[in-house]
Order: C-alpha cells, then structure tokens, then sequence
C-alpha cells in the first residue's frame, strides 16, 4: 500500500493506519501505471472496484483498471493531461530532469520503502484539475523553500551553538586556573602569616612571654583594672571560675530541693561551663545551651555543647525571642549588670522559659515583681546566694 501511495506521489505520515491508507488510496485517479509493481496494480484493482482473482497479469490488470474508467472521466483526463503537457511547455518543469520509472518493476521482497516520486506538472494537472495542479505545484515549492531555509537556520544555530561551547570551554579553562593561582597565593600568604604570627607570639617581648599567659587571681581587680570586655579578650580562653567548686554544691542541693525542669535550660553568661558540667553531674540526660559573648568557644571546647556569643544587650532586644527553654541559670555575672539594664532582660527572658535560678556573691541583682518574675526559693552557702524565680506573666 505504501508503494502506491509513494508511486503517485503522495506524502502521508508515518503512523498512518491501514484503513486510513486505504482512503487516499482510493481517492488516487492517475492512470499511468509506469513505475508500479503487479502487487500495487492489485491493491489498487481491489480499492478501484475492479472484480480480478489474483492470478491475472500486468496487462490484464491494467486492462482492468481501463475498462473501469468511464468514458466521460476519459474524455476529461485526456484534456486535462493535453492542457498540461501546454502549460509544461510553456513555464517549464525542472521534475523532467528525473529519470523516468521503470515501466515493468520487479516485484522485490518487503522492506523500506523509499521516498514518493516526484511528480511532473502535466501529471499533477491531468490528476488535479489545472487549478489543483497549480495549486499542488506552489505549494511543494513552498513547503521545499522553507524546509530549505529552516536546514539553513538549524545549521546556522548549530554552528553558533559549537562556538558558544568552545568560548564556554576556553572560559572555563582559564576560571580554573585562575583560581587555583589565587589557591596558591592564599596558601602560600596564610603560611607567611602564620609564621610571623608563630615568631611574634613566642619572641616578643623576651623570654617572660613564652611563659603561658596566666589570668589574675583576682577577677574582681581583673575587672576594675582591664574591664569584662578587654579582660575576656586577653584572658577568655584560659578563664576559670574560681568559685567552681562552690557552684557545683548549690547546684547540687537546687536541684535536689527545689527541682527545677532540666529538660532544655540556659546557661546564661556561661563562663566556661560550670553550672552545665555541675547539672550534668547530678542528671546526666539533661540538655543545656550556653549564651556567652566572651567565653562561648571555651563553653564548646569544655562541654561539646553549642554556645551562642550574644550579651545581656543582645538577648535584651529580643535575640532569643522564638525560642522556649525550661529554665533559665545565671552564675556570678547579673551583679555587674548595671540596674538600669535589668528589667529589658527580665521581660526579654520571660519570654523564653517559666523559671530562672540566679547564683550571686552579692545580694545583687534585685529583681522586682513588676519584671515579670516572681522569687519562689533562696539558700545561702559560704557567702553565695542561690534564687529560684517563677514567671508571673503569661507568655
């Protein structure tokens, strides 16, 4: 069936049905049967109406296919084919350069079938009418010329796409080197910079400054001499409290008389760490965080739990707002607060946690009820107060 359509000359899709390539069969009306195999004759006998066995000739299926013309349908293809052959003469037709078909085809086996013929302009008139020939005509050309330029476009994409690929390519190659250049030189300056800071840190100064630096005994003079800020600065990594041990047994009766929920707590200005390890030692599944803006890699360092560097200012203007812990621990640092900043800490803390338990040297901070905070419990033990506060309001 294929091989009728493409021997008149005829494009179909590819997908096209059986009964669909019947139809355009049967509305094929050429009688040059130059070209077609004795199988195409049958099916088109078959399609045109033509009562055959099978076993007929070429000649007798093309007598067939004659006898089957009417007269009229005759006398109208002759003059259609004779006013082709006029306009053919006259406009010319670059088709008559293909050779024409061979008249008796051998019957080959099934395979792919090659492409449709093309069809001349007197065929195209004598089938189609002068009009429909025409018409046929222009637009095979039409169709032609703009498959013609969109090759030309696709090819001309092609090309730019390929000089795209190797400019992108050429860029990347040197993107690459580059920065392994700027790898290089920051390796090689970090080194120099590291050698230098090494040289000046232990030579500097003479032979006393090798010696590790040591923080002074006394953190109350520490901090009338440097300041808390330049004091954890140059002494924070080596920081101990020296109260610790003091710490660790008012933690331990706290959390054995007063309870409170360890569940998730704060170390508020967490020093290096000693109330965390003191709650760990007596309820080992507790969780902790630690808020620091001095000490907080000396906190990690000690106790493998994250620290936050923020200040009592920071967490004043809302740096921990969203978050909920259960209670909140405070140790020897709300006494060098200065009072005025006090109530922003308080309502800032009351709304993270229901509880907060303050250790002091000094009966220092105050807090007052109208904070928000409520005192609950306190103890003395060797002159450090320990205050259990509940919150009052509602979060």
């Amino acid at each position: 069936m294929m091989e009728v359509i493409h021997w008149a000359g005829r494009q179909v899709h590819p997908d096209i049905t059986h009964e669909q390539l019947a139809i355009e069969i049967a509305q094929i009306r050429s009688m040059r049967f130059s070209g077609l195999s004795e199988k195409g004759l049958v099916v088109l006998c078959l399609l045109r109406g033509c009562r055959i066995t099978g076993r007929e000739s070429r000649e007798e299926l093309i007598n067939h296919l004659k006898r089957q013309e009417g007269f009229f349908a005759k006398i109208r293809r002759k003059t259609r084919r004779w006013l082709g052959k006029r306009v053919e003469k006259m406009i010319g037709d670059p088709t008559q350069a293909t050779p024409p078909p061979s008249q008796e085809p051998v019957n080959q086996p099934t395979g792919p079938v090659s492409g449709p013929r093309p069809q001349a302009l007197r065929e195209e008139v004598e089938d189609s009418g002068f009009f429909g020939g025409i018409a046929n005509r222009v637009k095979r050309q039409a169709d032609s010329y703009v498959n013609q330029k969109l090759d030309e476009i696709e090819a001309r994409i092609d090309r730019k796409l390929d000089e795209i690929d190797r400019r992108l390519a050429e860029w990347r190659d040197k993107e690459i080197a580059n920065r392994i250049r700027i790898l290089k030189i920051t390796l090689w300056a970090s080194v120099f910079v590291a050698g230098v800071v090494f040289d000046l840190f232990v030579y500097s100064g003479g032979n006393e400054t090798m010696e590790p630096t040591r923080p002074p005994a006394s953190v109350h003079h520490a901090y009338l001499t440097y300041g808390p800020r330049q004091y954890y600065q140059k002494y924070g990594f080596s920081y101990r409290n020296p109260h610790e041990p003091i710490i660790r047994e008012l933690i331990r009766q706290i959390l054995l008389t007063w309870d409170p929920d360890c569940s998730f707590g704060l170390d508020l200005a967490a020093g290096s760490g000693e109330v965390t390890l003191a709650v760990r030692d007596v309820r080992p599944k507790s969780l902790l965080e630690g808020v620091d803006p001095y000490t907080h890699l000396l906190y990690t360092t000690r106790t493998g739990l994250p620290c936050l560097p923020l200040s009592f200012e920071d967490i004043a203007a809302g740096a921990l707002r969203g978050r909920c812990y259960s209670v909140v621990f405070c140790s020897f640092a709300l006494h060098l607060l200065e009072e005025s900043r006090l109530p922003g800490l308080c309502w800032a803390l009351g709304e993270v946690s229901d509880q907060w338990v303050i250790l002091t040297p000094h009966k220092r901070p105050v807090i007052r009820p109208q904070w928000g905070w409520d005192l609950k419990h306190q103890m003395l033990f060797q002159r450090v107060r320990a205050r259990f506060y509940q919150r009052t309001t509602k979060r």
